[in-house]
């Protein structure tokens, strides 16, 4: 039995031994170089044009994907402005350019409740106190987007990717929809479109398309709502539709900046 118990010593002892040389000599690089990667992201991705004029909740969205994203493989631009054929102009949140096709993205920075489904008109948001509003069907809000880049963009074809992301505390009682995602969620979804879809002159021409857009499409936001209220069918759904939802553009009550968009 004596003996058993010093079996049982030296085994614990070893083991904690082996222990201590593990942690003394594990590779320690690892998280430096992964906050050197994201150091470098964020920096390559911060370029003028692309990171102003952000709400907090679109900020949010631009930090994760500067900081996420290969610059090198992804090409970002935020809170950009272009021409429409509908609307006389459109405002999109997020575009990612890629060899794996261009993402389009609507992020939301709501609160409470959000019910809907893919193929509602609108959506609800149901606050505490039973108090309700609502907005346009992001998806359908952010199709509208993706549609102009159709249009800018022809040679990029059928390779757009229409994702709507929630960035506040809101939670979706509804059934699941797949390119309705939380934050959390937005860069695995973004990564798990890996197969090349555009080649390098293409991905460089969308770049450039868009690059002159926002250096040289100068229509402010004012400009840009003013277009939305002149469309006839913009200006019809604001007469069914609760105040807080005008047509293609949806003002959040809880939106964090009081500047008209989309």
């Amino acid at each position: 039995m004596e003996i058993l118990f010093y079996l049982i010593i030296d085994v614990i002892i070893i083991y904690l031994i082996i222990k201590f040389f593990k942690w003394l000599f594990k590779d320690r690089s690892f998280p430096y170089e992964l906050q050197k990667i994201r150091y470098n992201n964020k920096n390559k991705h911060a370029c003028k044009c692309y990171m102003e004029g952000l709400n907090s909740g679109e900020q949010k969205v631009a930090d994760l994907l500067a900081a996420e994203l290969s610059y090198t493989d992804y090409f970002l631009f935020n809170n950009i402005i272009i021409n429409s054929k509908n609307n006389g102009s459109t405002q999109i949140d997020h575009i990612i350019v890629s060899k794996f096709g261009i993402f389009v993205l609507e992020s939301k920075d709501l609160k409470g409740w959000i019910f809907g489904s893919k193929n509602q008109s609108t959506w609800t948001q149901s606050m505490p106190g039973a108090i309700k509003y609502k907005f346009q069907n992001p998806i359908h809000q952010n199709y509208g987007h993706l549609m102009a880049l159709k249009d800018l963009m022809p040679f990029a074809k059928d390779n757009f990717y229409n994702i709507v992301v929630f960035t506040g505390e809101a939670e979706i009682k509804t059934e699941s929809i797949e390119n309705v995602i939380y934050l959390n969620k937005l860069i695995e979804y973004i990564k798990k479109y890996n197969q090349e879809k555009l080649n390098e002159n293409e991905v460089q021409f969308a770049i450039g398309k868009l690059s002159y857009a926002c250096q040289t499409i100068n229509i402010t936001v004012e400009e840009h709502i003013a277009n939305i209220y002149a469309n006839k069918n913009i200006a019809n759904t604001t007469q069914n539709n609760n105040r807080q939802s005008f047509g293609s553009y949806y003002k959040p009550v809880l939106r964090t900046q009081g500047s008209f968009r989309r």
